[in-house]
């Protein structure tokens, strides 16, 4: 039996047109690698990802969750679930949550990593500076193109097309607005930009943009994974995950209208994007922007107010732990069959009164409840520009 407060976890891959949610009624028959398209079309062709769903990927990389034959516990525990069922939640609500949480942190069976955490956290080691690129060209054309080394590739479009599965996913559980939810790249146009980049600098530059899109990505994943437990089991976390990110709703719908490139330079405009490009090449970077004929600044990403309240960064992804499963209904289940409402999210912790269950050279006081996981940085559950 696995320990209950300490969930497995993996990596992932995820449709590019396909939504999540119009995956979710129909069956779960997965099609063999050959008639399956793969993600990438051109150097990257002999990556195992592919143009699934969230449904199909779980099946391939993990096996879907049997009661009588999989040897871990459902999912769905951590959320408060009774017999397999969420109060509240119907089955397709249900099998979306359980599949983005073993997406998230269940180990795949083919592949290297052992978790998408543990995934991303790979790809943000990797130097955009220093990575090495392959160089071809087209047969019917003179152009040179400059596109990620395979490993590095594989790594990053695993991460991204897994990461974007499941934000898609817990936001449509979360009845989220699709046009203005976190997106970490439109159809996928920087990944795809990848193998085929017009020059060495926008291949490093767009592997910067994604490694800082799915830092911003993970910490949205543990913020939707946090407020979908606090809901469905009515245990209020000791802390939360602020705004994960800086880049306003409104401003979503219209990122990803553009072509990649341009896309890619409006994104160096905005200040930890600018800078972060300046230490893998300063004049490239400039020579780069210098191309871009317009400021959209000013209407396209917007500042945050003075007195806005700052983003958390978190120093570990790896925090994350659900609580163990309930081993009684949960205390605030719906009744069957009553829609569940979730919250909008919180930017900061609201103002409580909490009992004192720790002092400085006396240690923990007797009777407080030394089992209950925190949030915060070290604590219970999820968080990722």
């Amino acid at each position: 039996m696995p320990d209950s407060s300490l969930p497995p976890v993996a990596p992932a891959t995820l449709p590019r047109a396909e939504s999540i949610s119009s995956a979710l009624p129909g069956a779960r028959g997965l099609r063999s690698p050959e008639e399956t398209p793969r993600f990438f079309k051109g150097p990257g062709k002999i990556i195992d990802l592919f143009e699934e769903p969230l449904v199909a990927a779980v099946e391939r990389y993990h096996g879907v969750y049997d009661p009588n034959t999989s040897s871990f516990e459902d999912p769905l525990m951590y959320y408060g679930a009774v017999g397999g069922e969420l109060p509240g939640c119907d089955s397709s609500q249900a099998l979306a949550l359980r599949d983005a949480h073993i997406r998230y942190f269940h180990e795949a069976r083919t592949l290297s990593w052992r978790s998408i955490p543990s995934l991303v956290e790979r790809v943000l080691q990797c130097d955009p500076a220093e990575a090495p690129l392959l160089v071809s060209r087209q047969t019917d054309s003179p152009r040179t193109f400059y596109c990620l080394n395979l490993s590095d590739l594989s790594r990053v479009g695993h991460a991204v097309v897994a990461s974007q599965q499941i934000l898609e996913a817990l936001s449509t559980f979360l009845r989220q607005n699709p046009s203005t939810s976190f997106t970490i790249d439109p159809d996928f146009q920087f990944l795809l930009q990848l193998e085929y980049s017009d020059s060495a600098p926008e291949a490093r530059f767009l592997l910067m943009t994604l490694q800082m899109r799915l830092e911003g990505a993970d910490r949205h994943i543990r913020s939707y994974f946090q407020r979908i437990q606090t809901t469905l089991t009515g245990r209020e976390p000791s802390d939360y995950v602020s705004s994960a990110d800086s880049t306003l709703s409104e401003v979503r719908v219209d990122f990803g209208t553009q072509h990649p490139s341009k896309e890619l330079r409006r994104l160096l405009l905005r200040d930890s994007y600018y800078e972060r490009a300046g230490r893998i090449d300063e004049g490239a970077r400039d020579e780069f922007l210098s191309q871009l004929r317009e400021q959209p600044r000013a209407t396209y990403y917007k500042r945050r107010p003075a007195e806005g309240v700052p983003t958390i960064k978190e120093d570990s992804e790896r925090s994350y732990r659900p609580y163990p499963p309930a081993t009684s209904a949960p205390m605030s289940a719906a009744p069957v069959g009553q829609s569940v409402r979730f919250a909008p999210a919180v930017r900061s912790p609201p103002p409580r009164t909490s009992a004192i269950t720790f002092l400085p050279g006396h240690g923990r006081l007797r009777g407080s409840d030394a089992g209950a996981p925190a949030f915060g940085n070290g604590g219970a559950i999820v968080s990722a520009s």
